[in-house]
């Protein structure tokens, strides 16, 4: 059954390493292998490690094991379930700006201020590529010694085919548009990524101990003294930056320990029983912000014992093989997420981090927050959060970006605004101010 899907990616020019890992996931996919983990199995993680310091101690320090760290943002997405045809990245987030623009300048800013030279380097999709290295010229910006960006691997979409006798597996065609019958394969090809362009070799011959790897939506996860003093005074081999659990994170995944080891379950390894439960963000009371701090030296022995690949829980994601399609065929992603190597590790551990560092944009609803005079930017391209409120757009036709923008012409002040739910199809075509609990 995987002949088709290798002899697909041979022909594509995919990477020997890639094949062979989407022919691991293919192969637990098949077998029935469950991923799905029990409360039962599981105890609730009731405290974090490290709580996040919130002074400098030694800026000459700092300096010192600045020169270690590697800065990766994660630059895959195309933000399709917005309705974007470009890279998410590409969004205008504040002053004109938009997330690449305001990462190069966050990274800048803090080598200027400490006087050190920390590298940031994306990992590109296949799709995001291009356009962000015309994004990176535009800025004149370049690392002094390593490459400024990477390309993750791609894998084919699944087209699931189900009869009486068997249920089998083939490579989802799209003739119109062939380039939609590939994804990427999820946030955990960073590990093999690395590995497979050379570039995680170059990073540690260059005498880099730790990787700090987030996601480039997430303006909240910027490089951190205070985080990378802890990093190098109470090194592991996987530091994962975690926050509380709320209502609004509380169908997002959780940390857990399982037989004495810290574990990430997400919401693909639930079973309907345990949904509730798995809900419970009281007894779960932390998530992972997909911002790691990961040791080089360890992840590469991690990396070489399996040849690279990585045993980590498998993630089907069902979609429409033209995401600008509802009508489309439905089909299957293979992917794998960051997060989950924290079990590869006996050393892992966590560190608490403020709601802060953790303000993504996934939806319009989140878009808004960002845009809106509930969080300000600062001299040094900080974003800060002046004050968290529940913001849902539930009208459809806030839900794809071009229609979002054209109902906001102007984003409305929300700073003395403590809720904001739209039911209905409103324009705001003029500036307006909300107050208290708004419901339209």
């Amino acid at each position: 059954m995987f002949e088709k899907f290798k002899e697909k990616m041979i022909k594509k020019g995919v990477s020997k390493l890639a094949i062979n890992i989407f022919d691991f996931n293919f192969n637990k996919m098949i077998s029935g292998r469950s991923n799905v983990i029990r409360s039962q199995e599981i105890t609730p993680l009731s405290q974090t490690d490290k709580i996040l310091k919130e002074s400098l101690n030694n800026l000459i320090d700092l300096q010192e094991i600045a020169k270690k760290v590697v800065l990766i943002k994660l630059n895959g997405g195309l933000g399709t379930s917005m309705g974007l045809n470009g890279p998410k990245s590409q969004l205008k987030i504040k002053d004109g700006l938009n997330f690449i623009d305001i990462t190069v300048n966050q990274i800048q800013k803090f080598n200027e201020t400490y006087h050190v030279d920390v590298p940031l380097i994306f990992m590109n999709s296949f799709n995001t590529h291009e356009d962000t290295e015309k994004n990176l010229d535009k800025l004149s910006f370049k690392n002094t010694s390593l490459p400024r960006s990477f390309i993750e691997n791609k894998s084919p979409k699944i087209r699931k085919l189900d009869t009486d006798v068997k249920t089998t597996y083939e490579p989802a065609e799209y003739p119109s548009n062939p380039d939609l019958e590939w994804s990427p394969p999820g946030h955990a090809d960073v590990y093999p990524a690395l590995l497979n362009s050379g570039l995680l070799d170059e990073i540690y011959h260059q005498g880099y101990e730790f990787i700090f790897i987030s996601n480039i939506d997430n303006l909240g996860a910027v490089m951190s003294p205070e985080i990378l003093q802890q990093v190098f005074h109470n090194p592991s081999s996987f530091l994962m930056e975690v926050a509380y659990r709320t209502e609004n994170d509380k169908k997002g995944g959780h940390l857990a320990l399982k037989d004495g080891k810290l574990i990430l379950r997400e919401s693909a390894q639930v079973s309907k029983e345990d949904t509730e439960d798995f809900q419970d963000f009281h007894k779960y009371k932390f998530f992972n912000t997909n911002s790691i701090w990961i040791n080089v030296r360890d992840l590469i022995k991690l990396l070489q014992k399996g040849q690279g690949i990585l045993d980590l829980p498998i993630i089907l994601n069902e979609k429409n093989i033209n995401p600008q399609d509802p009508s489309s065929e439905k089909i299957i992603q293979l992917e794998t997420a960051m997060g989950s190597a924290i079990s590869l590790f006996d050393d892992s551990k966590t560190v608490l981090v403020p709601s802060s560092r953790f303000i993504p944009v996934k939806n319009t609803s989140n878009l808004l927050y960002l845009l809106s005079d509930l969080v300000k930017m600062d001299d040094n391209f900080i974003l800060h959060p002046v004050k968290n409120i529940p913001i849902d757009l539930k009208n459809f036709n806030y839900k794809m970006i071009n229609d979002f923008y054209q109902r906001f012409e102007f984003i409305p002040s929300l700073i003395n605004c403590d809720s904001l739910v739209i039911e209905n199809d409103i324009s705001f075509s003029n500036p307006t101010e909300l107050k208290g609990e708004v419901k339209l």
